[in-house]
């Protein structure tokens, strides 16, 4: 397990041997992306019962995201930008009703805009580390259906998530234009939802600054950048 101060005390370690090389220009643009599609099932377990509903809790998976983001130098190690998110997710989870085997499905769509703030360090003539701040908010919309009784039970609902925080990351530049980079969970995040509605109105305001301490190699995210 890697904690925030073991991970910040490492990147400082590999930094200090080096003197700063190549950077970018002022003016420089980038675009970069990643994207995710699964479709996982869940293995089979016992039945429990959960909401007086018994659940054979063998479920499906279907997750579709894409994040992509532009940035623009305003000098050698300041970048300007703006990051778009947008997913898709849907659960199918089987229950019982009344004797009879149903399958209940949740449905996921949710979409964000982060105008963020990248400081680059570079370490080397091919890869740099950098600290990325962003500000932001997205639109989830949520969607339940339930076969209950004959009928077709709906719910829906819309929230608002408010976001800001600092990724800290590293570059490998492959050519001369093209970069690949691995971001780590933020260090630092403070989040607020918004849920409208007079009946279902929650607002909530979270700060997390520990997501580190629960770091792993699965959550490191990877993407490719292109550089104009």
């Amino acid at each position: 397990m890697l904690h925030a101060k073991q991970f910040l005390t490492i990147c400082l370690l590999v930094m200090a041997p080096f003197a700063i090389f190549a950077q970018f220009e002022k003016g420089t643009n980038s675009i970069g992306g990643s994207g995710k599609l699964a479709l996982t099932y869940q293995e089979p377990e016992p039945e429990v019962n959960v909401n007086g509903d018994t659940v054979l809790t063998r479920r499906k998976y279907r997750n579709v995201s894409l994040s992509t983001s532009y940035f623009r130098f305003v000098s050698e190690k300041v970048a300007l930008g703006m990051g778009v998110d947008w997913g898709i997710q849907q659960n199918s989870t089987p229950y019982k009703d009344q004797g009879t085997w149903k399958v209940r499905e949740d449905f996921t769509h949710s979409i964000g805009f982060y105008p963020s703030l990248r400081y680059h360090i570079p370490v080397h003539e091919r890869w740099q580390f950098f600290l990325e701040n962003h500000a932001g908010g997205k639109a989830v919309f949520q969607k339940r259906t339930v076969p209950r009784n004959g009928e077709l039970l709906v719910d829906e609902n819309l929230r608002y998530e408010l976001q800001a925080g600092v990724t800290p990351g590293m570059l490998v530049m492959v050519t001369p234009k093209w970069s690949v980079e691995a971001r780590v969970p933020n260090v630092l995040l403070l989040s607020g939802q918004l849920i409208p509605g007079d009946n279902v109105g929650t607002n909530s305001f979270n700060i997390y600054t520990n997501i580190l301490d629960n770091f792993s190699l699965g959550s490191i995210k990877v993407s490719v950048r292109y550089y104009f």
